[in-house]
């Protein structure tokens, strides 16, 4: 697999919020267009490989920056308002949209990775998707955590985060070798939600309806080592998609002579053979 190929593209939330998103157009198209939803604080650079390889099944790909991450981020974080709520109502609402006019004959599909299937659910355009696979994307209620990392996330959640937000303006996450800086807002939420047994259903928010819009099959992937979306997490989030026929799947380092897998390493090249393969025949099916 060669060098990524790919066209910058800026998508407009309808807030008029600019989205930076990278499209991959196939020599051979099949007639399916996926958009991709990152974690959080994930660049949409982490997931080309992934991207470029479906493109050279016949798949066209759509991933993208959230407001306030990476290539969609603004100059100066400190006083930049945005919330983690938008990012399923606006912005894969956004992408999503973009999809379907500008390939209104292809299925449309959506592949997530963590928070990236939590708030797909908010996005009022998730019913026109035909087929969903989640990878680690999971409820984020600090008590369905066991032990040493139960403690961690009831730390993120009632010091960490609202802390160095309240301290810096904003989650200062490259600092600390975590991920890409994220806007006030969406961290203080995020917290919020983490420390509520409802996590996302916390609030009485009317795109939380859109979560019995999707009726699309879904695969729900979760790894037995992963300690950000430990199994027990990612069942809870699949009770919420109530309408979507659901096909849960954990894998263990065991079932691949691995010694681990974790959260981030099912979209590195180094797992193409392990994974990318069943995912592109699912999602071609």
């Amino acid at each position: 697999m060669g060098k990524p190929h790919y066209t910058p593209t800026e998508i407009k939330a309808a807030d008029g919020y600019p989205l930076h998103a990278s499209v991959f157009v196939p020599e051979a198209p099949n007639g399916r267009t996926l958009v991709m939803g990152s974690a959080m604080g994930v660049l949409q650079q982490y997931y080309y490989n992934f991207c470029e390889y479906l493109r050279g099944l016949g798949f066209h790909v759509v991933v993208f920056d959230y407001r306030g991450v990476g290539l969609s981020a603004p100059e100066r974080m400190k006083g930049f308002e945005a919330h983690l709520h938008q990012w399923g109502e606006l912005d894969i609402e956004a992408v999503l949209q973009y999809a379907l006019h500008q390939l209104p004959t292809d299925a449309l599909l959506y592949a997530s990775h963590s928070v990236g299937g939590q708030v797909f659910g908010l996005a009022e355009s998730n019913k026109h998707v035909k087929k969903v696979l989640t990878v680690a994307s999971q409820s984020g209620y600090w008590n369905l955590w066991s032990g040493y990392h139960k403690i961690r996330m009831f730390n993120i959640s009632h010091l960490a985060l609202p802390g160095l937000t309240a301290l810096f303006g904003y989650m200062p996450a490259k600092r600390l070798k975590l991920f890409e800086d994220v806007p006030k807002g969406v961290a203080n939420q995020w917290a919020s939600w983490i420390r509520h047994p409802e996590y996302i259903f916390r609030e009485n928010r009317p795109s939380l309806q859109n979560f019995k819009n999707v009726t699309a099959p879904m695969q729900m992937l979760s790894f037995s080592d992963d300690h950000f979306a430990p199994p027990r997490t990612v069942d809870n989030l699949a009770t919420r998609y109530t309408n979507a026929p659901i096909e849960r799947i954990n894998y263990t380092p065991q079932q691949f002579n691995l010694k681990e897998l974790g959260h981030f390493n099912y979209f590195k090249r180094g797992f193409k053979e392990y994974f990318w393969e069943d995912a592109a025949e699912w999602l071609g099916e």
